[in-house]
């Protein structure tokens, strides 16, 4: 396993686990990979090859956790801002891995982005919120659900507790 492998399966070799070298990378806890996976991030975003860019994120969130939070929310708010490339479930993990690595560092980064003018950093950051929630965010995803912009508000629901877990939620809701 070594990180030309990856590439190799983002390049295109999809014959290849690439899942499962990235687990071995990343359980392998070599950082010197870090900064290569994100010079490979630029280079598959240039070449809009989102399999090989989501395979970077997974390594580079695996390996660096809370520290690849702001590249990997602007990454996430460049692929809502791009209408050819399909939902990403794989980049979603690797954001969500990163977040969850350290969920009191991920919110130094999420907040701030939560009143972001740019709707897509504000939308990715409303998303993201859902995954590090604590009570005090219950005033910023009201607020947010009166947005006029419907992917504001609609990413606002996703990322509120559930009703059966706070009356406040189902409250909210009926508003």
């Amino acid at each position: 396993m070594t990180f030309a492998d990856i590439r190799e399966a983002a390049d295109g070799n999809l014959d290849l686990d690439y899942y499962g070298l990235i687990r071995e990378l990343v359980a392998s806890g070599d950082r010197s990979v870090v900064a290569p996976a994100w010079a490979a991030i630029d280079q598959y975003v240039a070449e809009s090859n989102w399999l090989g860019r989501d395979l970077m994120a997974l390594v580079v969130s695996g390996l660096d956790g809370p520290a690849s939070m702001p590249r990997l929310l602007d990454l996430y708010a460049h692929a809502l801002s791009v209408e050819s490339e399909p939902e990403s479930d794989t980049l979603r993990q690797a954001v969500v891995t990163a977040m969850l690595a350290d969920p009191v560092a991920a919110r130094t980064v999420i907040v701030p982005r939560l009143t972001d003018p740019d709707h897509l950093v504000r939308r990715t950051a409303l998303w993201a919120i859902g995954h590090v929630f604590e009570r005090s965010d219950l005033a910023v995803l009201r607020a947010a659900l009166t947005d006029p912009d419907m992917w504001i508000r609609y990413t606002a629901i996703g990322s509120l507790p559930k009703v059966n877990d706070d009356p406040e939620v189902y409250q909210i809701l009926v508003a």
